[in-house]
């Protein structure tokens, strides 16, 4: 690499607070350990990140990162051996992640705007499970990580996370982080609670403010005492995860903004919870989806057939990529309140997700597959997302990826890439 290496450290589980406590030898098991399992107490485990070296701060990265700068994140990512048999198992011989795909392929560092260059095709179903493609970096420059948070880029995401994409949830069914087709099936309680609760919250009236508000508080604290008797039961799977992780972060954007002053300090309370969450549940993941064959036999993918290859493909990829995103989204809210409110916050963390907005808008398996063929994934680290600003149309990218970029590189970095590229489409001025 031209760069400075690039290193990502796998998560890595402390023993749970019970066992430490009690200093016990706990033995990590997800989402409760078996001694708590058999003390029938609650499992909580406390939040880990792995820091990155000064030298290796996200942050510190170059821009425009050619195609095989960021191909050799996967390839220096340090994978079971789990992870290599199941990518082994589900690609071609010989495949590697340029092959199947995952982000345009340049042979320079060039910048060329006006014509973005040819998207290879990924014919691999299983492309987002590349071993590593679950990690998370973190930087240690907190300095560097806040550069670019202005006040309007804090506005402007505030906005967007707590006010335009839970009432897009209330319309439509649906957010940038929660896929319309994820409980096709099967809907939880605490995501029906969170619907209606947020459905009476943008339908209430100065009379009934107050009363909107004690629902609101009420709902999200039974959500979270409910929680801790099931994590004693040890009995959560991905889909518990990810939706009581989503029901959370609604209530969390919504109180955390909505000017209600007791409901913004119970709200506070419940930060560290949803950070502890989305984190515990993309441990899970990882356990269900990046260790073998696990993953064709998780409970996340229902009654679909395992012949049914097609669909058991693109249901895998509605629910890790639910998981990314939910990942991502709700440490950026915590993020954006955080430095709205102290002025700076630690790293929310960098990991991969798909880019390509037709991708999630795809109304069915064989029209996801048929993007992925044709077009390819656009399957980006966030911290090297800038690289879409010289690989792809902001016509390909969704919601979701434009905010991330925002927070991550600048609002005026985003729309300067909408506005040249608009300005190279624009027809000559007689």
């Amino acid at each position: 690499m031209s760069a400075r290496k690039i290193q990502s450290t796998p998560w890595r589980r402390k023993a749970c607070t019970a066992c430490t406590k009690a200093k016990r030898r706990c033995n990590k098991a997800s989402p409760a350990c078996r001694r708590c399992r058999e003390m029938g107490g609650a499992c909580v485990y406390p939040l880990t990140k792995q820091l990155s070296t000064p030298g290796d701060a996200v942050n510190d990265l170059p821009t425009n990162l050619a195609y095989d700068d960021v191909n050799a994140l996967f390839e220096s990512t340090e994978s079971s051996q789990a992870d290599v048999e199941l990518w082994d198992s589900l690609t071609p011989a010989g495949s590697s992640v340029a092959d199947v795909g995952i982000l345009p392929q340049t042979s320079d560092n060039s910048s060329n705007l006006r014509a973005p260059q040819p998207l290879p095709r990924s014919d691999n179903p299983v492309w987002f499970l590349a071993p590593g493609s679950f990690s998370v970096r973190y930087s240690s420059d907190h300095a560097a990580t806040s550069r670019l948070i202005t006040s309007r880029v804090l506005k402007h995401t505030a906005k967007e996370l707590s006010e335009i994409w839970p009432k897009m949830w209330v319309s439509r069914g649906e957010t940038p982080f929660i896929h319309r087709s994820l409980y096709q099936c099967k809907m939880p309680d605490c995501i029906r609670d969170a619907y209606t609760a947020i459905a009476t919250y943008y339908s209430r009236t100065t009379e009934t403010e107050d009363m909107v508000a004690r629902i609101l508080d009420d709902r999200a604290s039974r959500l979270i005492e409910d929680q801790v008797f099931a994590d004693s039961f040890g009995s959560l799977g991905v889909l518990d995860h990810l939706a009581r992780s989503q029901a959370l972060y609604m209530y969390q954007a919504v109180r955390l903004f909505n000017g209600d002053i007791q409901n913004r300090a119970r709200a506070e309370d419940a930060l560290t919870v949803l950070i502890d969450w989305v984190t515990q549940m993309l441990q899970v993941a990882t356990d269900e989806f990046g260790n073998g064959f696990q993953s064709r036999t998780s409970s996340a993918l229902g009654e679909i057939s395992s012949n049914n290859a097609l669909m058991l493909s693109w249901r895998m990829w509605v629910v890790t990529e639910s998981v990314r995103r939910t990942f991502l989204a709700a440490k950026i809210l915590v993020g954006v309140y955080l430095t709205i409110r102290d002025g700076c916050c630690e790293c929310a963390g960098s990991t991969y997700f798909t880019s390509r907005k037709s991708l999630w808008d795809a109304p069915s398996a064989y029209v996801w597959s048929k993007i992925c063929q044709d077009n390819g994934p656009l399957f980006v680290e966030l911290a090297t997302s800038d690289i879409l600003f010289t690989r792809a149309r902001p016509a390909e990218i969704d919601e979701f990826c434009r905010l991330a970029m925002s927070v991550t590189f600048g609002l005026e970095a985003v729309e300067a890439w909408h506005g040249e590229l608009a300005a190279a489409t624009r027809p000559p001025l007689d």
